[in-house]
């Protein structure tokens, strides 16, 4: 976790998680994060049951409780 006082939009305080790890065998490796910003309770496990992630060879596509498809 990255830690610096009034560096991002954020607010003067904020924690920015990160992921390090050691060469993938293969040379690539796809990582997603999904990141809800809400003033409201958001329990993990709900915001895991509202998203389907389904990683190809050049995308991820993300699917969503309403049906909503994001491709990145």
């Amino acid at each position: 976790m990255a830690r610096d006082v009034q560096s991002n939009a954020y607010g003067p305080r904020s924690a920015i998680p990160y992921l390090r790890s050691r060469p993938h065998p293969d040379g690539r490796s796809t990582h997603v994060s999904l990141i809800a910003l809400s003033r409201d309770t958001v329990h993990p496990e709900a915001l895991r049951d509202s998203v389907r992630v389904r990683a190809g060879a050049d995308s991820v596509v993300l699917t969503f409780l309403d049906g909503t498809t994001v491709e990145v």
